[in-house]
């Protein structure tokens, strides 16, 4: 500091005052440099967690990756299968669908068979009958003889 003959300091006072904020100034430069390494420091260790992350998801990414390729080689080995059976489920399909009418159709044949053999059976009493008659007596000389 200046000081003149009276003792008396020359600088102005805004100059005097100057030299404690200067010092104010260093303080709070030291405690932004402070600031600043604890945050290259967390940086650092950010950094270090996202590199592990990326490993941790890049693994991850390729066993979901092997996944999904096993997964579509299973689709395309079921779409193969199906395409075998597909024919077969129509045809059956078709079946199932003509088995009504062809079980009616049977019932019907079926009937028609019935009729016949009533038929026959009714045909086969009367030739019975009329053999019958002749035999029952040609029956009664065997006996007498």
């Amino acid at each position: 500091m200046q000081t003149g003959s009276s003792g008396a300091s020359v600088l102005p006072p805004q100059v005097e005052s100057a030299a404690p904020a200067a010092t104010e100034i260093e303080a709070n430069f030291a405690k932004v440099a402070l600031a600043m390494t604890e945050q290259s420091k967390a940086l650092a260790g950010l950094r270090n967690h996202v590199t592990k992350l990326e490993a941790i998801c890049a693994s991850n990414f390729g066993l979901i990756a092997k996944g999904i390729e096993t997964m579509n080689a299973r689709l395309a080995k079921l779409e193969g299968e199906v395409a075998e059976t597909r024919p077969q489920i129509e045809a059956m399909k078709a079946h199932a669908e003509s088995f009504p009418h062809a079980l009616r159709a049977a019932r019907r044949s079926d009937a028609g068979v019935h009729d016949q053999v009533r038929s026959f059976e009714a045909r086969l009493r009367q030739v019975e009958m009329h053999l019958g008659a002749g035999q029952h007596g040609q029956g009664n000389q065997d006996q007498e003889q």
